[in-house]
């Protein structure tokens, strides 16, 4: 194998595992924005207009989830710790403009 194929080939398998953590990263906040609208939006709006303190950080989260905190309900042992990473990416992810 010559060198430019090796490393056109390095480049597409690099580019097929950029293509691939995307996929998945949307997979999981799209599970992240179904838990938020069943059980987060009663609350904290369909649009996440009621989270203006959350910092993204997933172990604030976790803490909130888990009754570590007086502002919320307390859903201590409900989510798995993937659901509760799919809502934090979801969380994360910017309100869309049509939101």
């Amino acid at each position: 194998m010559t060198g430019q194929v090796r490393i056109k080939l390095l480049i597409s398998i690099a580019m097929l595992a950029v293509a691939s953590a995307a996929l998945a990263d949307e997979s999981q906040t799209e599970a992240g924005e179904a838990l938020y609208v069943e059980f987060c939006a009663g609350c904290h709006g369909d649009n996440k207009s009621g989270l203006s303190q959350y910092s993204g950080d997933l172990a604030s989260l976790t803490d909130r989830l888990e009754g570590m905190t007086e502002e919320m309900t307390d859903f201590a042992g409900f989510f798995e710790e993937d659901e509760i990473a799919a809502m934090q990416a979801y969380l994360s992810a910017p309100v869309s403009v049509g939101e």
